[in-house]
């Protein structure tokens, strides 16, 4: 896989024209949970965190993560709930539980961010 002109170009099996690659254009690429490349400590891939119940760090509920969104400056945590609020993972998430299915953070902005913050990929 490369990049060109902004977009990555990967050959496909089976795929060996232009015009066999044109039938699929603009579908979306799926790489089985499995096959995924591991990620350094603390770093997140997106599927990981969605549906994560984030908390403050007292351990109050603030919502679930329902989203997150890719800015030029780097990624947000969409948290739905009743005290949800936009977040970095970046900047705000200490720790994602895996089969508990928690989130600590709860960074509002400019709330200094926690030493050994995680990284969503």
């Amino acid at each position: 896989m490369l990049a060109h002109k902004g977009r990555f170009v990967l050959k496909l099996e089976g795929v060996d024209s232009i015009d066999d690659a044109e039938r699929y254009r603009g579908l979306e690429l799926r790489i089985a949970e499995e096959d995924l490349a591991p990620l350094p400590e603390g770093s997140y891939y997106h599927h990981e965190l969605r549906d994560l119940r984030v908390e403050d760090p007292q351990g109050v509920a603030l919502g679930t993560v329902a989203d997150l969104l890719e800015t030029g400056a780097g990624t947000i945590l969409v948290v739905r709930g009743p005290r949800a609020s936009c977040s970095s993972p970046r900047r705000g998430v200490r720790e994602a539980g895996g089969g508990g299915g928690g989130a600590a953070g709860g960074r509002a902005a400019g709330v200094p961010a926690p030493s050994g913050a995680a990284r969503a990929h």
